[in-house]
């Protein structure tokens, strides 16, 4: 995991002072994809990190926000028509830029791991290491700038599917070489599974940014900073760790001494 601390730091150099003369919404609606355990469902609830972190940011700013949850590439889909207020949590892309307004504040920072089968020696250490590789992805699913540009330069094969359980479910049946995910996603698929066969690597190959955004049709943006004061608050006040420290256990000290081969 990235340390909060890191993530503080970021929000403490973004944040600015605003001022909030346009009148809040009484709600909105906020999509976001199965993604454990930053939003997946219980009881039929979505809940996660993310999922209470943007309830926590609706209950301080004073916004109903509604949740939906759609697989990501409808998600980026909807929001691009505007038929949706806001969906996290996403990377940002060049592409991605041209249809979406993001918050300065990440929600999140992912350590993108890569996991293997323990029955293969994989020896990684840099992209450049992943030539000729199968790797499963999630349709819509984007990694790191780096990652995107050995995508688009078929540096390795991609296997495009719709869910996470798809891709570690074919890594164990060694229908492919590789998954590329968020360290904490990548523990919970693999003890919610039993994957015992699957390693991944020591460190991190990229690490990327993750931010709740806005169409850039909708008439929304006024509420960014609202939205980042409170992240940054959430972060500052202890609440941040509050909400990881539900859902997952991890070293903060030794997974802060991970760094990205780049």
């Amino acid at each position: 995991m990235i340390k909060i601390t890191h993530l503080l730091a970021i929000a403490t150099v973004l944040t600015a002072q605003y001022s909030y003369a346009e009148v809040l919404p009484s709600s909105i609606t906020c999509g976001t994809n199965i993604f454990a355990p930053y939003s997946f469902k219980e009881n039929n609830n979505l809940t996660g990190i993310d999922v209470d972190v943007i309830k926590e940011i609706g209950e301080r700013i004073g916004i109903k926000i509604i949740l939906q949850s759609h697989p990501w590439k409808r998600l980026l889909k909807k929001i691009k028509d505007g038929d949706l207020d806001c969906v996290f949590s996403a990377f940002k892309t060049p592409e991605r830029l041209e249809y979406m307004s993001y918050t300065n504040v990440p929600i999140h920072v992912s350590p993108l791991m890569l996991y293997t089968s323990k029955k293969k020696q994989i020896n990684i250490h840099n992209i450049d290491d992943l030539n000729g590789m199968r790797i499963a992805l999630i349709r819509g699913f984007k990694l790191s700038n780096e990652l995107d540009n050995a995508i688009k330069k078929d540096t390795f094969q991609t296997i495009i599917v719709t869910e996470i359980e798809q891709t570690f479910k074919m890594l164990q049946a060694q229908r492919v070489d590789a998954v590329i995910y968020n360290h904490h996603v990548g523990a919970y698929y693999i003890k919610k599974f039993n994957l015992t066969n699957i390693t991944h690597t020591n460190k991190p190959i990229a690490v990327s940014s993750a931010y709740i955004t806005f169409p850039k049709k909708s008439k929304l943006a006024h509420l960014i900073p609202k939205f980042d004061e409170a992240l940054f608050d959430i972060l500052a006040d202890g609440s941040y760790k509050n909400i990881m420290d539900k859902y997952v256990k991890t070293n903060v000290k030794n997974d802060l001494k991970n760094k990205t081969y780049q």
